[in-house]
């Protein structure tokens, strides 16, 4: 009796089994805004992101690696007391029961933890001790000192009344935007009351800074003055320190903030975003793309240029090596002259993807086209083409040499692995906004032409597709009454010759015809959020729309069953994987905010959400079939290339089978066994050679070659061998047998 209760948890085991990961292959470092980043010492440094990451260096940020990951939890801004204890907060929330992610570490950053200290209402933060911390929100300061996340105001931001006699209601002075300790634990506070000039309350003493001597319980103003919005500071020291923002001005003190000198005045309406201090000579503010640099406090400006644009933050290891960080990560070795992105990858966005094997594969950006030989490790750029913003575009790569790439002005093909693209001709007025799909080397389509019905009139509004029934060496064009509702199609797919499937704004349709003909399979006046589709064969697809609607079939779309995502997700892809050896069909789906999901709709919980370590959007899936392992990539913004498995694509009862009259594989015996069994098979007399290579090789349930059995030609006879698996652990594996075009595959059960 024990045996069978430990193999029924051995298939409850598998049956639930997937993987908890996919491996983030591309860029080196994720494209998502980066909010924070400090270093400890000259060599190890963290940053945090919008996507949750948390990435550690420890060679001076020559390399990043991600330690830590917060679903969907952009974290806001990493604090450190000591070199090792530190702490962060996020702005999201999924996994903390509706109290904002509080995240420290005791040990310097290697490992993090979480704590239910709420941070929902913060705009920044301040540890003072391990055991206080303060923070900046909408209407003042409040302050922690205690056990039970019960927080305390210690600073209100003084409020005025607006409206007229009938409705009046208070709003802010403005608020508050830094915190510093000093080395004396003195706290500083710079905030604006710019609400409060906008509205003609004050007239000038905009920008203010408040001190605290008492650890956050007290503040009193320390100074207010100016009509600028000031939003950033740093103290070098007790005495000197500098704050900066509207225009471009710097403003510094010599006396600890009670009096300030204009040393960089205004030179454009740019505004500083932030400005940093080595010491009380070096120092450094950046204002969207330009720095600004002092070697001497203050007195002599330099400037120079980033390429990116946006909202920098800055940090300098030595006088030398700094970092600006945001929209991008770049680094400088000159002291803030000259700047290089940290990432080494390719910066650049993905519209589609398409692998022709586990290592090859090319990828379509919106106006260039790559190439991998390393499973999306690294990339090449084959061509450079006039392109736009608009995911809805093509590439279908036949086999490792022969493809084709739609962009919205030209159609390439490639015969030599995209060495070369050549143009191809569809006329002079035509525009393509679709795509292109094959269902073998042969027979292909061009979805989505679109021309001008009166030239120069820049109205597109003659409707066609192209097919080939040669492998793209001639096409025929289809032209579609204007107006048609099965025109402007986003994705389309063929299952057989006879099935061509087609989604659009308005639903699913069928083509038995290779689309000269269209019949509504499922209609809507018209999707709201995103929608995709998939079908594996004429009876069995699924339909993904809204904000996390499912419908599936099983007849061809005569019927639909409607299931709903517990996480909603704007879909750009769906993927539909063949039944695992329970028959159970897998979906994959992928849309904004970096999500993947994986649906089963016959095991509970249905759902699997794998982390991807990015909320970039992901645009498209590919899936590769390798025998019966399923590979899949996920593709999109930020170039963002994530790759895996799933479980092996199997019909233990039903295995193609060329031979099966001729050829025998028999069940092993016995089964299950411990550890040794015998299986045999047979070579017919009859085989389309006197001596037939034979391959009898074991895998495990993800498709992992673990033995290799039988690999020589063998002449016809029937033959036994033994397999031994003391080797392997317990669990459900699979022989295959190979001879020629046969192919059987059966499963057997190793019980220890």
């Amino acid at each position: 009796m024990k045996s069978f209760i430990y193999l029924f948890h051995v298939i409850f085991f598998f049956c639930q089994l997937s993987y908890s990961q996919w491996d983030l292959v591309y860029p080196d470092i994720p494209t998502d805004h980066i909010n924070d980043l400090i270093f400890l010492d000259q060599y190890k440094g963290y940053c945090v992101n919008k996507a949750g990451d948390i990435l550690m260096t420890s060679d001076g940020g020559v390399t990043w690696d991600i330690i830590k990951y917060y679903a969907e939890q952009s974290i806001e801004e990493l604090k450190f007391i000591n070199n090792v204890t530190g702490f962060g907060f996020a702005s999201n929330n999924i996994f903390l029961n509706g109290i904002e992610p509080f995240i420290y570490t005791t040990d310097g950053g290697n490992t993090w933890n979480e704590a239910q200290i709420s941070m929902s209402d913060a705009r920044t933060f301040l540890p003072i001790s391990i055991s206080e911390m303060i923070k900046s929100v909408d209407d003042g300061i409040k302050k922690l000192d205690n056990f039970f996340n019960q927080w305390r105001y210690t600073y209100d931001i003084p409020t005025f009344l607006v409206g007229d006699s009938l409705y009046q209601w208070e709003e802010l002075y403005g608020s508050i935007h830094q915190f510093q300790k000093l080395n004396s634990e003195k706290i500083l506070a710079i905030g604006s009351s710019l609400n409060a000039f906008y509205n003609g309350i004050i007239s000038d003493s905009v920008s203010y800074i408040l001190n605290s001597d008492d650890m956050g319980e007290n503040w009193d103003t320390l100074w207010c003055d100016l009509p600028y919005d000031l939003v950033t500071m740093t103290f070098p020291s007790e005495a000197v320190g500098f704050i900066a923002g509207e225009d471009e001005r710097i403003y510094k003190t010599l006396n600890g903030g009670l009096s300030w000198t204009l040393i960089h005045p205004s030179t454009s309406n740019l505004d500083i975003n932030h400005i940093f201090s080595l010491n009380e000579n070096n120092i450094f503010a950046v204002a969207v793309n330009k720095i600004f640099i002092t070697s001497d406090g203050g007195t002599s400006w330099q400037e120079s240029e980033i390429a990116s644009y946006g909202n920098f933050k800055l940090f300098f290891v030595d006088s030398q090596k700094g970092f600006a960080f945001g929209s991008d990560f770049l680094v400088t070795i000159d002291g803030g002259f000259n700047w290089t992105r940290v990432s080494k990858s390719i910066n650049d966005d993905l519209a589609k993807i398409d692998f022709v094997s586990p290592t090859t594969g090319w990828a379509l950006s919106y106006y260039s086209v790559y190439k991998t030989s390393d499973a999306g490790y690294n990339w090449i750029n084959q061509l450079d083409f006039y392109g736009g913003y608009n995911s809805l575009m093509g590439l279908e790569m036949l086999d490792s040499l022969k493809g084709f790439i739609l962009t919205p002005e030209d159609v390439f093909e490639t015969v030599n692995g995209g060495v070369n693209w050549n143009s191809l001709y569809f006329g002079d007025r035509i525009i393509f906004y679709g795509g292109i799909t094959f269902y073998d080397e042969y027979l292909g389509i061009i979805f989505g032409a679109a021309e001008e019905e009166i030239p120069g009139s820049n109205n597109y509004n003659i409707q066609s597709n192209f097919t080939t029934t040669d492998g793209g060496t001639s096409w025929q064009k289809i032209i579609y009454p204007i107006g048609s509702e099965y025109i402007q199609a986003h994705k389309m797919k063929f299952t057989d010759p006879g099935h061509l499937w087609s989604i659009n704004g308005k639903g699913i349709w069928l083509s038995k015809d290779t689309a000269k003909t269209w019949q509504p399979i499922w209609a809507t006046d018209y999707f709201t959020g995103g929608f995709s589709f998939d079908f594996i064969d004429s009876s069995n697809g699924l339909l993904a729309y809204g904000y996390g609607g499912i419908e599936l079939t099983t007849d061809g779309g005569e019927n639909w069953d409607y299931q709903s995502l517990s996480r909603g997700i704007q879909f750009r892809d769906a993927q539909l994987v063949g039944t695992d050896i329970f028959g159970n069909y897998r979906i994959f789906l992928t849309g904004d905010r970096g999500r993947i999901t994986k649906y089963v709709p016959d095991i509970v919980p249905h759902e699997n959400h794998y982390p991807s370590f990015t909320m970039q959007r992901l645009n498209d899936i590919c899936l590769l079939m390798e025998g019966q392992l399923p590979y899949l990539w996920f593709g999109g913004e930020g170039f963002t290339i994530l790759k895996g498995n799933t479980e092996l694509v199997i019909n233990v009862e039903n295995i193609e089978n060329s031979f099966v009259n001729d050829f025998r594989l028999d069940q092993n015996y016995p089964n299950p066994f411990n550890p040794v069994t015998k299986i045999k098979y047979e070579i017919p007399g009859q085989a389309r050679n006197d001596n037939a290579l034979v391959t009898l090789k074991v895998y495990d349930i993800l498709g992992r070659e673990v033995a290799t059995l039988v690999n020589e030609e063998k002449p016809a006879g029937e033959y036994e061998v033994e397999f031994n698996g003391s080797a392997l652990t317990s669990g459900i594996y699979f022989y295959q047998l190979k001879a020629g075009e046969f192919s059987e595959t059966k499963k057997m059960i190793l019980l220890k």
